[in-house]
């Protein structure tokens, strides 16, 4: 085995001998798991899971907030590779990815999400890596290994974790290095649609360098082949390849100081997105809007919503650059515990899509985009006698460049069929560049007080101030044209690129600073140590800001005003809960009901253009009321077979509309009568658990969950859909009798269900991304102890 301790003499020649140790003692023989506590699955999902909802390590059962939360072991049994694998199957919360751009969240939690994926658009749902808020939406729906936990958080997180968490909030921690040598190796392969296969290896290694410090290095790659066919030309499509590396150092100079340093690296780089073109919702395909004496009327494709179908002549292409490091540090001090968070993150990502979603072009584009992102958070936690008290101050900063080029043949025409039976095109059309730099700056201070009246009863108090300050400089799209260069057209002017020179014009330069106060006030009721109630009241508020992709006419001060580029004004939620916990001997039992009230809400409003592309506005629509109950638990059926279930309804409505959300030129009864989109009336999800213990192998664990996702809007005038979802997942996992090895058999989305990521409304159809149907794959996981 390595050596626990190893002295340093010289930094290279250190780092080479303490890896050479290592790899050579993972070639010795395997020893018993020291550890006496049960392999079974059935067990594993009866522990504690200990979670940071509060900023502080607790029980999840201790904390008075609708919380879920996923330790390794069950985020492994489910599989879990990112995101997307939750975004069916916890109760009133969405998890998806938005589908136009790889990778950018679409996350909603109990009505309340975003509809897009414009940059400069914060979100609802604040995700937080080890402690660092990721502060754009790009990047964060990738591929993720060697994850301690996963909570999701619902309602507004505003006290204790700031700016845009009104939904709630996303908190992935990754493992720590620790003082053991211990290594695992993973490898998957899956497949199951009409594309190729999906491979993984994932690595993962702990080293304890010295008596107090201790290191781990975790790589990630994926292979995935492409799931899709694209009916065009036949080509497997949906291609992506991703490297994760990931190191971690953690040092304990003292008993009361600690120190851990992590660096994150993650090049992805994969084909656009998957667009299917079925009727949009005012009933018109292409083969209807290019009837007739069209000349593309021959080519143009239609396919059923309910099918994994679509065809595109080109596959596009995206690349994701993400850096992120963090620096965490603990000290006991003063009777208390002080806390440093120190984050960066540097995100790079240009794209390529077929927006059209046809076998001919009409409206393909590419994007630019980089973030480079700063935090600091410290605070001080301490127990003054019946009071916990938490108390911080937090600064965060980004610098956001975005640039859009649209390519929009206006008029086309064919000169000749190609041998594959497709048009020899020649267009006579236009590029529209626009995009913009957006600079944020954000300074908070909160305290949080938890006093103990008795044994049983706690009250909570809270009060964050946050100040905010953005500056832009926007250019639209619409003022910056030029001709594209096809066959025999002649080019007007060469394309403006904001990316790689600032040689598009700013038309819209402007600066705002908003200041908010987010109070909260509960109350705890310990019914006995196993069953608490609580009752909160918070408000929450999501950043006000601007629209870096403008394609409205501003050219009138009218105009301006009512469709410009912002600035928007903040959007705040109040949210009143009441919620109970327990454990009882037959299982577990957790529930919660809610009122939202939500003012200025914001939201983009997405309008079909003439030329074929979309108009997209955000403005302060309206206020509403969204209201629901929450309810998920387990019971042991036998001391093998576990039983898991829970189920989220929402009613949710506005109570004043101040926007034309509808597009009839008025804002009336019909607008206040519209769904609100992202909001699913009726989420559950049901599953079992069994172990089997298999006579001189080890144990055979078998589980099967059934997810249910109601319809959803996804435009604010409801002509843009996303059907419901049925998501079927089982599994078979044998693992020895020391858990050293573990072979899985799996399948996901058994019934083959189609999902969208969008139904984004166009003049002649619609652009809806795909993401993947039914897939079967079998893991191997190597644990070295």
């Amino acid at each position: 085995m390595c050596p626990t301790s190893i002295t340093r003499n010289n930094t290279s020649l250190f780092k080479y001998s303490a890896l050479t140790l290592c790899l050579s003692a993972l070639l010795q023989p395997v020893q018993a798991q020291e550890e006496t506590k049960s392999n079974k699955t059935a067990d594993k999902l009866f522990e504690k899971i200990e979670v940071t909802a509060r900023k502080r390590v607790e029980s999840i059962q201790d904390v008075p907030v609708a919380i879920t939360a996923f330790g390794e072991d069950q985020l492994d049994a489910m599989k879990f590779r990112n995101m997307n694998d939750l975004s069916v199957g916890i109760a009133n919360v969405v998890l998806e990815d938005v589908g136009t751009a790889r990778g950018v969240a679409n996350f909603s939690i109990r009505g309340l999400g975003i509809n897009s994926s414009i940059t400069s658009i914060d979100p609802t749902v604040g995700v937080f890596v080890d402690g660092v808020f990721i502060g754009t939406n790009g990047g964060v729906v990738v591929d993720m290994f060697d994850i301690e936990r996963v909570e999701v958080l619902r309602g507004p997180q505003g006290i204790l974790f700031g700016r845009n968490v009104t939904g709630g909030a996303i908190l992935i921690t990754t493992k720590k290095p620790d003082d053991t040598v211990t290594a695992k190796l993973r490898g998957s392969v899956t497949g199951g649609g009409p594309g190729g296969l999906n491979k993984t290896i994932q690595g993962a290694v702990n080293i304890p360098l010295t008596d107090n410090l201790f290191t781990k290095v975790s790589v990630y790659h994926n292979n995935d082949e492409g799931w899709f066919e694209n009916k065009f030309d036949g080509s497997n499509h949906g291609a992506v390849k991703q490297t994760l590396f990931r190191s971690s150092t953690l040092w304990e100079p003292t008993d009361d100081l600690t120190l851990e340093l992590k660096y994150e690296n993650l090049d992805l780089d994969g084909d656009g997105p998957s667009g299917q073109n079925h009727t949009n919702g005012m009933g018109i395909n292409p083969n209807l809007a290019f009837s007739g004496a069209h000349p593309l009327a021959p080519f143009a494709v239609t396919f059923d919503r309910d099918s994994h179908d679509f065809a595109i002549n080109e596959p596009g292409w995206q690349k994701i650059e993400t850096e992120l490091l963090s620096l965490n540090l603990n000290w006991d001090v003063a009777g208390g515990t002080m806390t440093y968070i120190y984050g960066w993150r540097d995100y790079y990502s240009p794209t390529r899509g077929d927006i059209d979603a046809q076998p001919f072009t009409l409206f393909h584009s590419n994007s630019w985009t980089t973030s480079e992102q700063f935090s600091h958070e410290l605070r001080f936690n301490t127990q003054l006698g019946k009071a916990n008290v938490t108390t911080g101050v937090y600064h965060y900063t980004n610098d956001m460049l975005y640039h859009e080029r649209r390519e929009l043949p206006l008029t086309t025409v064919y000169a000749d069929i190609n041998a594959d039976g497709t048009p020899d095109l020649l267009a006579a059309g236009i590029y529209q560049d626009g995009g913009g730099l957006h600079e944020t700056s954000s300074l908070g201070a909160f305290a949080a007080v938890d006093y103990d009246l008795d044994d049983q009863w706690t009250l909570s108090a809270g009060l964050r101030y946050t100040r905010e300050e953005k500056d832009v400089q926007i250019s639209s799209m619409n003022l910056n044209v030029s001709s594209i260069n096809s066959g025999f057209i002649i080019p007007q002017g060469p394309a403006c690129n904001i990316y790689e020179a600032n040689d598009c014009n700013f038309d819209f330069v402007d600066n705002k600073t908003w200041s908010n106060v987010s109070p909260k006030v509960g109350v705890r009721f310990r019914l006995d140590d196993d069953t608490n109630l609580f009752a909160n009241w918070s408000r929450g508020f999501r950043s006000g800001g601007y629209n870096l992709r403008n394609t409205a006419d501003i050219s009138t001060p009218e105009l301006r005003e009512a469709n410009g580029p912002g600035p928007f004004d903040e959007e705040t939620v109040d949210n009143f809960e009441v919620g109970y916990k327990g454990d009882t001997d037959w299982g577990r039992f957790n529930a919660a009901a809610f009122i939202m009230n939500i003012d200025d809400m914001q939201r983009e409003v997405s309008l079909p253009a003439p030329d074929g592309s979309l108009i997209q506005i955000i403005k302060n629509t309206a206020e509403a009321t969204i209201m629901g109950v929450e309810v998920d638990g387990m019971f042991r059926i036998t001391d093998n077979l576990v039983a898991m279930f829970n189920l989220g309804l929402i009613d949710a409505e506005y109570s004043k509309v101040i926007y034309d959300l509808n597009g009839d030129g008025v804002v009336d009864q019909g607008d206040e009568e519209l769904e609100i989109p992202r909001v699913p009336e009726i989420t559950y999800s049901v599953g079992l658990t069994h172990d089997m213990e298999v006579s001189d192998w080890g144990l055979l664990t078998s589980r099967v969950n059934y997810s249910y996702r109601d319809k959803t809007y996804y435009t604010d005038n409801n002509l843009g859909y996303i059907d419901d979802q049925k998501i079927l997942n089982a599994g078979i996992d044998l693992q020895n009798e020391d858990g050293t090895w573990v072979v899985s058999l799996f399948g996901k989305n058994l019934t083959n269900d189609v999902k969208h990521g969008n139904d984004t409304q166009l003049s002649f159809g619609t652009f809806a991304p795909l993401t993947k149907g039914r897939e079967y794959g079998v893991e191997f996981t190597y644990h070295y102890y």
